[in-house]
């Protein structure tokens, strides 16, 4: 009996080794990736490619992929000559190997699960993602990830940073919309141990590097929100601290809207170059402490200042009135106290008035007993020294306009010019005095 039971294990064993050395002899790796580039085409409707050098089986009922890549698709306009099975796109991350299999047990309550594992950024990756009737599953932990192997950068920023980073989620989606949608549940946390920034660059400029003592961000689903319950990066260089929600209503997650809050302070070599900065320079406070808001949608996010936040903290005028109001309640003296008090600073107050009022009126008679009288006025210092006549008195007597260049009156006057063609003229003897009846004149030479 126990001869034939090991023989019958020695001979399974080999049957299972036997199958395992044909499978992998006889494996269709080609074929396997290709199908794999489908898929994913096929699911993120051609927003995302996969390539991979080659494809294993991952027991049970799964594939590995070898040197696997995955590639954000640019849509741009193809030119002519591209090759149409090529595909171009940006490198969202590379892993050496990337597993997937289909998980049996969940299938017998109705669930499809898929489970994942990758060697990815010098650490390892694990989860599931599956659906049910009513929510989408998403279960992710990773183990030992190294930040320094992860591109951190932007348009005009880069971030060269260092640490260990951990995920742990474990999220319930809900599918359905509506006011009778069911909610989602579970939490996110992240978090990076030994966490350092050894070189970032904005917008041109170096900065200095810094070591957090803490970086963790945590969130919680309430409803179809994603709360954030905690949120802390500290260290020398900066100290942020985040709160708000994500509005995770929507399908698409490029529409899930976004209300984040941003409360940070800065080094005093940051601080001085945050000052330059016009959106940072409204941010900030009375104390040193930025005020920030984030809106808009998880795909194109808006930040600004939060001038709630500003606003509060700085101090509003009062006025004179008020704070005289004020320290008279405050002082506790009896109710007829307060009403002699507010009497006599009333008095004060009108008194005040009136004696404003007579200095005003002092100045204003003083200024016309100093004004010199119409007679004595210069109207004309440049024009010429010209003796009036009698005719020129009077109130609205106005002196005499210069003699503009070219208006000399002392200039001879040209002697008119006569038609030759027209005769001298002819006087009557009858109508003229005699020469003798005139008297004589003489012309001084």
């Amino acid at each position: 009996m126990m001869d034939r039971l090991a023989l019958g294990l020695g001979s399974s064993a080999m049957s299972l080794v036997v199958f395992i050395g044909a499978v992998h002899v006889h494996f269709p790796s080609d074929a396997l990736v290709e199908r794999a580039r489908w898929e994913v085409q096929r699911v993120s409707d051609g927003d995302f490619a996969l390539e991979a050098s080659g494809a294993g089986w991952w027991m049970p009922g799964g594939i590995t992929l070898t040197d696997a890549s995955l590639l954000k698709v640019d849509k741009g306009r193809k030119t002519r000559g591209a090759e149409e099975d090529g595909q171009s796109g940006t490198p969202l991350f590379r892993a050496d190997s990337a597993s997937v299999r289909l998980a049996l047990l969940p299938l017998l309550s109705g669930t499809q699960v898929a489970q994942f594992a990758a060697e990815v950024y010098g650490g390892e990756v694990s989860g599931e993602f599956g659906e049910s009737s009513t929510h989408r599953l998403v279960t992710v932990q990773t183990d030992g990830l190294d930040l320094s192997r992860i591109p951190i950068e932007g348009a005009d920023w880069s971030v060269d940073a260092k640490g260990t980073l951990r995920v742990d989620a474990d999220l319930a989606l809900a599918t359905e919309r509506g006011k009778d949608a069911p909610d989602s549940e579970g939490r996110v946390l992240l978090e990076i141990d030994d966490f350092e920034i050894a070189n970032s660059t904005v917008m041109g400029m170096d900065l200095v590097a810094a070591e957090f003592s803490e970086a963790v961000l945590e969130l919680e689903m309430k409803g179809k929100k994603a709360e954030i319950e905690r949120g802390r990066f500290e260290s020398d260089l900066v100290d942020l601290t985040m709160g708000g929600h994500i509005n995770m209503s929507s399908s698409d997650p490029n529409r899930w809207r976004l209300r984040i809050e941003l409360m940070f302070t800065l080094g005093e070599s940051l601080d001085t170059m945050a000052a330059m900065l016009p959106s940072l320079k409204r941010a900030r406070g009375e104390d040193g402490t930025y005020h920030m808001l984030c809106t808009g949608t998880w795909g194109k996010p808006v930040c600004r200042e939060d001038r709630s936040k500003v606003r509060s903290e700085r101090p509003t005028p009062r006025s004179a009135r008020s704070i005289g109001l004020g320290d008279i309640e405050d002082d506790g003296s009896s109710p007829a106290s307060r009403r002699k008090k507010r009497r006599t600073r009333t008095d004060d107050a009108d008194k005040r008035r009136e004696d404003r009022r007579k200095r005003l009126e002092e100045r204003r008679e003083r200024l016309r007993e100093e004004r010199p009288p119409p007679d004595e006025e210069e109207f004309d210092n440049n024009g010429p020294d010209v003796e009036l006549g009698p005719e020129f008195d009077g109130p609205d007597r106005r002196p005499p306009r210069p003699f503009l260049p070219g208006e000399d009156n002392d200039m001879p006057q040209q002697r008119p010019e006569f038609d030759d063609e027209f005769p001298p003229p002819e006087f009557d003897d009858d109508a003229m005095p005699m020469d003798d009846q005139q008297d004589d004149v003489e012309y001084d030479d």
